[in-house]
């Protein structure tokens, strides 16, 4: 059977995109060994457009992902470290003019960062996390699928809300909850979007 790391690759190579990227991002634990096997191609002159496309994806989500397992061990400070690692890597990747996916990656390493600065109380960092959370929510409307871009803004706000509260702004923090809460009722007047309808009942419930 051939496995899933030559299938892959083989799927790079042969223009399908989507679906080599979907078993690299479904196998982060080898990645150490998807980014030595491209080394490797380029030293035998074996190449195509999208290879440096997947080597840059790679090294974001692995980052991200080495925060995730700090923050679950509860080592906060490596896990900033780690997610900031992947900011870095992909404001690069995006400064550099690459794609959608690089911006998607990065409302989550700030939302990351927002959450976990709110939890040990920098108040001011986690604020300005999720400040930036909201920019590039907004620079991806109406460049990806299902809402999701209505999602990040509205999970930005709800941040910037709750660092505003512990801060001591009431008044801002209400104006942010109230854009949250006016996304939210925008994409739950769609009757046939469930997981909007309870994130409303929730938001009345702050």
């Amino acid at each position: 059977a051939i496995s899933r790391r030559t299938l892959a690759h083989g799927y790079l190579f042969n223009n399908q995109f989507e679906k080599a990227e979907n078993i690299y991002l479904e196998n982060l634990d080898w990645s150490d060994d998807f980014l030595n096997d491209f080394k490797r191609f380029r030293e035998l002159g074996v190449t195509c457009p999208d290879m440096e496309k997947i080597e840059q994806l790679l090294m974001v989500k692995r980052y991200y992902n080495e925060g995730d397992n700090l923050q679950k061990a509860r080592d906060y400070q490596g896990a900033i470290q780690a997610y900031e690692k992947s900011r870095k890597v992909a404001l690069e990747l995006i400064g550099n003019g690459n794609n959608i996916e690089i911006q998607q990656q990065l409302v989550d390493v700030y939302s990351s960062l927002g959450k976990i600065r709110w939890m040990i109380g920098d108040l001011p960092g986690s604020l300005q996390d999720y400040e930036n959370m909201k920019d590039i929510a907004i620079e991806l409307a109406g460049k990806i699928n299902d809402n999701e871009d209505k999602y990040y803004q509205a999970n930005s706000y709800a941040g910037i809300g709750l660092a505003l509260r512990d801060l001591g702004n009431m008044q801002a923090a209400r104006e942010a909850y109230d854009q949250c809460l006016s996304i939210i009722t925008e994409l739950a007047a769609d009757k046939n979007n469930m997981g909007a309808q309870k994130d409303l009942a929730g938001a009345y419930m702050v």
